[in-house]
């Protein structure tokens, strides 16, 4: 029997950091301004210039933990593995030389879900059988939009920006409103020949492997942004829901 236990803290910070500023963050941002020439008689944009240009600073915090777990049997041995990263803030500028902004909880608007976490469970059944089961979990994140979203750029006082919110919840989902956390399990069967009898040397070194994905056929939940058109689904799960595997694999 074995245990490994992993627990950190990070806290990276960085400086002239890399930022690519979308249209909307070019035009609303004064030192941007070359990135959209405008007409000088009408005043319209005339194109927009895509460039990497250097913000002041950015930085996130979070957590990573992972567990493994091995235990050895009269019937196989058993492998565990588990592990998480939340991610506290990840603060970044929505506007060149603007406030450093949450990013955290935020995915559809440039930055990640807050929690996330996975854990796999196998059982080797002699030298060529193994036996498995994985789930991963994804946590709710905010539709863009909901407030405190980055584009308002800290502001207190905003209108907001409705374009996926409606579509969201209705009327409802003005003052914010969040993509359900989601669950998914997969299975699988693996049969490894490893060093094969003459008769079928063939075999030697072949692996094949059986699964199913999604097993308890979950639907992804409903995401009305519109990166996700025309299915509007969360990207996090499969809009084809249980899906069956035959893997095979030879080494050579």
């Amino acid at each position: 029997m074995s245990l490994l236990l992993f627990f950190d803290f990070y806290r990276l910070i960085e400086f002239n950091a890399i930022f690519a500023p979308t249209y909307a963050q070019a035009l609303a941002s004064p030192n941007l301004a070359y990135l959209i020439p405008r007409d000088p008689t009408t005043g319209r944009v005339t194109y927009y210039v895509q460039q990497f240009v250097n913000t002041q600073r950015q930085y996130s915090t979070g957590y990573d933990v992972s567990l493994d777990y091995r235990l050895a049997t009269a019937v196989g041995r058993f492998n565990l593995h588990a592990g998480g990263t939340v991610v506290n803030h990840l603060m970044l500028p929505f506007l060149l030389g603007g406030p450093l902004v949450e990013y955290s909880g935020f995915a559809n608007s440039g930055g990640v879900i807050k929690t996330k976490a996975n854990a796999s469970l196998s059982w080797l059944v002699g030298k060529h059988w193994t036996l498995g089961w994985n789930t991963h979990y994804w946590d709710s994140y905010k539709q863009q939009g909901s407030p405190s979203d980055p584009q308002y750029n800290g502001a207190k006082t905003y209108t907001p920006v409705t374009t996926q919110l409606l579509p969201q919840g209705g009327a409802s989902a003005i003052n914010g409103i969040s993509i359900p956390a989601q669950v998914y399990h997969n299975m699988f069967a693996t049969y490894a020949f490893g060093n094969t009898p003459k008769w079928h040397r063939f075999l030697e070194g072949t692996t094949i492997q059986v699964g199913i994905n999604d097993v308890f056929n979950t639907a992804p939940p409903f995401d009305a942004n519109s990166a996700y058109a025309p299915f509007y689904y969360s990207p996090y799960g499969n809009v084809l829901l249980r899906t069956y595997l035959v893997k095979i694999t030879k080494d050579f």
